[in-house]
């Protein structure tokens, strides 16, 4: 197979498991917060779907975030500026209870769409290349922050595999947990007007990328790297 369909294919089956979670999703377990201190899941779903935008467009492409499209200007705080990082507690849960299911819904599918057809232009030797990430990003003050000014600049497929695929079905996994606590009954939903004061720790992590730049790591590669 290769790598670009395997990367597709990982990409499509994390929207599926996005939309297992939403699609029936209820107003208490997109509040709820089974453990002090966790992020809402209508914030985490939010920042699943605002991630591979921000990557992929932003990151490796240098062209505008499907978010910045007409079609979601109307959308309120599906808009905020950014994908999470630097929010305080207070700022997650607020928009949690802004965004709307449906907008979140809409939103990650026409990521998924606008990132699969890019990828689908590319080669397999095309993966390795590293984009520019630094000098991209620049561009936009919301991702001025650390962790991502000073993450490493590595291959388009480490930003895919890692960002836009193992952090993002570790944030799902954390949803889907939240959601069955709710449905057993073992865990309520959160107040709308919390007065819980701002945490001073990020409340999601900068994108997952490796420490160095790594070849892919199957196939004839350069062994040396």
């Amino acid at each position: 197979m290769q790598a670009t369909k395997l990367l597709r294919t990982e990409l499509e089956w994390l929207n599926m498991g996005f939309h297992g979670l939403i699609d029936d999703m209820t107003d208490e377990e997109w509040t709820a917060r089974p453990v002090p201190g966790l992020n809402l899941p209508g914030y985490t779903l939010w920042h699943v779907a605002r991630t591979p935008d921000f990557i992929v467009q932003t990151g490796l492409r240098h062209m505008p975030e499907v978010i910045t499209q007409e079609r979601w200007a109307s959308c309120g705080s599906l808009t905020t500026p950014g994908f999470g990082i630097g929010l305080s507690l207070v700022e997650a849960d607020a928009l949690a209870y802004a965004v709307k299911r449906k907008d979140v819904s809409a939103y990650a599918d026409a990521v998924l769409a606008e990132v699969i057809a890019w990828l689908d232009t590319l080669s397999d030797d095309d993966l390795d290349t590293v984009p520019a990430w630094h000098s991209y990003i620049a561009e936009y003050p919301q991702y001025n922050v650390p962790g991502i000014v000073n993450a490493p600049e590595d291959p388009i497929w480490d930003y895919l595999l890692g960002t836009c695929g193992f952090h993002v079905r570790g944030h799902l996994t954390e949803v889907a947990i939240i959601k069955q606590e709710v449905r057993q009954g073992t865990t309520v939903a959160v107040s709308e007007s919390t007065t819980e004061e701002p945490s001073t720790l990020v409340t999601v992590t900068a994108p997952a990328s490796s420490s160095r730049r790594r070849r892919w790591p199957w196939g004839q590669r350069d062994p040396q790297r």
